[in-house]
């Protein structure tokens, strides 16, 4: 089981990693069509019509990308205060109650993937993709955080470490 626990881990690391490169890289598309719009708009008088549905979609890939960096790196909201008032045995309580509320949640978003994909024919004004494109990597965001919360369930490591969350 360790050994699972452990290789799970590594895949979760590859993952975030991943992650954070398609995020960077989604930021920086932004800002570069941003910015040669601006200055396309400055020169020419006009902008380029296209620019403004992409950084749309780009945004939306970014938050969605990121919900998973965010669960791994266990940057979300934690009432520590008053899970620190119940000592050890209060925040192993919070982290599991913690994970089984990311699985059911994530595990409901992903439920929804066939319904989505149905629903959404459309194209995306003017970038001329899929709607349904717009929100894939939510569902693989939602996946990866139902699989690193199971991991967090068995993490023996992951369960002795008594700092802080967001003092790493």
């Amino acid at each position: 089981m360790r050994q699972m626990v452990s290789l799970t881990n590594r895949f979760l690391d590859q993952c975030e990693v991943v992650a954070i490169v398609i995020a960077n890289g989604l930021l920086a598309i932004m800002l570069v069509i941003g910015l040669g719009n601006i200055v396309v708009r400055e020169v020419l008088g006009k902008g380029i019509i296209w620019i403004f549905p992409w950084t749309m979609v780009f945004f939306v890939w970014l938050v969605f990308v990121g919900y998973f960096i965010v669960f791994r790196r266990r940057a979300d909201v934690v009432l520590e205060i008053v899970v620190a008032q119940f000592g050890h045995v209060g925040r192993l309580a919070s982290r599991a109650i913690g994970a089984f509320c990311a699985v059911a949640l994530n595990a409901a978003i992903i439920l929804q993937l066939p319904r989505i994909l149905q629903l959404k024919r459309d194209k995306v004004e003017i970038a001329a993709i899929p709607d349904y494109a717009v929100t894939l990597p939510l569902f693989v965001s939602a996946g990866l955080v139902i699989l690193s919360a199971i991991v967090l369930l068995f993490d023996r490591e992951e369960q002795s470490d008594h700092s802080a969350v967001g003092s790493e």
